[in-house]
């Protein structure tokens, strides 16, 4: 039933790999500083809807302070589990991975078909234990990129078949559509957005990817097509400043529009923000990037791109020096993961994408989307331990799977 394989890495490296060493400082002090400008920003972002809903203008606040703690844990036990055991372990013959992302889709699966879950925002996206409320969509990021990193490295040397890859990616497929069904699109691309760096680092056939991002694109339109609010939606983000769509369908672009442009270059200051205060949705989570661009101003907004960008260097970095193609895959996926979701948040706050509901990592409010960011980045930190020892041995480009670092039979 339980059986643990060899590792991933040869036996030539397993020694180099197996002398770990401090994990990577930028992403460690990254993690401490990412959630810290979210604590900030939620505390003055939360005040006057945390007060209209509970009484207490700072429970959002508190309430944040203790997914922190959480999300520490998660980000501490993934950095101390060497993350070659995801690849080893099975169960009944498949890995644990793919276990993982099976359980998430039978949950989503049950959210869809039963009361299992419950309805907020317009959607059908948590299920509740208790006091206890859940994303599970937000903890199938984490899973995919751990899924479809083991699928690959395991066949790497034969990853052109389709036979090899051809499971993988119908199953993240399904997963994005089951999500896309929520509804939840932002989540069902940021799904794709993790799967697809991951397949051309394994490289894929261009004939396939073609095919992958044809289906990818045609379910897209049909599921704009399926729901006629999204394409009512679209319509009004190419025009925000008509008066027709200011109070309902481009009420959230416009007002976030509204906080960047009174934040000008330095901001109104901190706590000073006006939109916050019931005019602009979801200022605490979905749009809290603008209420930093109106507290902030333009310098606050390219101070938070920065530390995103030097998460998406730092992640980078040690996906080009992991010890065998499994750790070069999972932290090239993780890291487009994170960097890939505050691209994509930022996109839609500025206007320049439509909207949809997609938190920015560690800094919006919320527990789910902070413990599968704090997963991730565990895992980024564990990987990260491994490479420096074996980075000396290594040539050429790392971007891409290296032919001679595949699992050993």
């Amino acid at each position: 039933m339980l059986r643990i394989l060899p590792g991933p890495i040869s036996a030539s490296r397993a020694d180099d790999a197996q002398r770990t060493h401090w994990p990577d400082v930028p992403l460690a002090v990254l993690m401490l500083a990412l959630p810290l400008v979210g604590l900030i920003a939620i505390y003055s972002a939360s005040i006057a809807v945390a007060y209209a809903e509970t009484g207490d203008p700072h429970f959002y606040f508190r309430r944040q302070l203790l997914f922190l703690v959480v999300g520490f844990a998660a980000a501490f036990i993934m950095m101390r589990i060497d993350y070659h055991w995801f690849f080893r372990i099975q169960f009944f013959g498949l890995n644990l991975t793919f276990w993982l992302l099976a359980a998430v889709l039978m949950v989503l699966v049950l959210m869809a078909v039963t009361d299992i879950g419950y309805l907020a925002r317009g959607s059908v996206r948590w299920i509740r234990w208790g006091p206890v409320s859940l994303q599970p969509s937000e903890i199938a990021k984490p899973a995919i990129a751990l899924y479809l990193a083991q699928a690959l490295a395991r066949h790497e040397t034969g990853v052109k078949r389709l036979v090899y890859f051809l499971a993988p990616i119908l199953l993240v497929g399904l997963l994005a559509a089951i999500v896309a069904q929520q509804p939840d699109l932002g989540t069902a691309v940021m799904i794709l957005i993790i799967g697809m760096p991951i397949l051309v680092a394994a490289r894929i056939p261009l004939l396939y990817l073609i095919g992958f991002v044809g289906a990818g694109s045609l379910a897209a339109w049909y599921a704009i097509i399926l729901h006629p609010y999204r394409l009512q939606r679209l319509t009004a983000f190419l025009d925000p400043f008509n008066p027709q769509y200011q109070d309902n369908l481009a009420h959230h672009n416009f007002q976030a529009l509204l906080a960047f442009g009174s934040g000008k270059i330095t901001g109104v200051g901190l706590g000073r923000g006006m939109q916050k205060f019931f005019y602009m949705p979801e200022p605490h989570t979905d749009t809290i990037y603008a209420v930093i661009g109106e507290e902030l101003g333009l310098i606050g907004t390219l101070a938070v791109l920065a530390l995103y960008v030097l998460l998406a260097w730092r992640g980078f970095n040690v996906a080009a020096r992991a010890p065998d193609m499994f750790g070069q895959l999972l932290a090239l996926g993780l890291t487009c993961g994170l960097f890939g979701q505050a691209l994509l948040n930022m996109a839609v706050v500025t206007g320049l994408l439509p909207f949809t509901g997609i938190p920015l990592p560690f800094i919006s409010a919320g527990g789910s989307s902070l413990l599968a960011s704090s997963i991730a980045m565990g895992i980024l930190l564990n990987i990260s331990t491994q490479t420096e020892n074996v980075a000396k041995s290594k040539s050429g480009s790392r971007w891409v799977a290296n032919p001679d670092s595949g699992p050993q039979p």
